[in-house]
C-alpha cells in the first residue's frame, strides 16, 4: 500500500486538504490510532499515579495525568 500526502484543488484554484478521524486510521497491527492513543494514555496515567517524597523537606508530591494533562502538586 502506498502512502501519499495529497491536496485536492478545484478548477478555480481552491485547495482542499482531506481530513479524517483517528478512529478510522489504522496502525500496522490493525488497531485504530484512537484506541492506541487511549491505551497509551491509560498506561502512562497508571505509571504516573504515585507519590514522591522530597527527602530534603517533609513535603510529599503527587504526579499524575488528568484529562490528558500531566500534573505535579504538593500533597497536604
Amino acid at each position: 500500500m502506498a502512502t501519499k500526502n495529497i491536496e485536492i484543488q478545484d478548477d478555480t484554484g481552491n485547495i482542499y486538504y482531506p481530513h479524517t478521524s483517528a478512529s478510522v486510521v489504522k496502525c500496522s497491527d490493525g488497531n485504530s490510532v484512537e484506541s492506541r492513543l487511549a491505551n497509551n494514555t491509560q498506561q502512562l496515567a497508571t505509571k504516573m499515579e504515585k507519590q514522591i517524597k522530597d527527602d530534603s523537606t517533609t513535603k510529599k508530591y503527587e504526579m499524575g495525568i488528568k484529562s490528558g494533562l500531566l500534573y505535579y502538586r504538593e500533597v497536604l
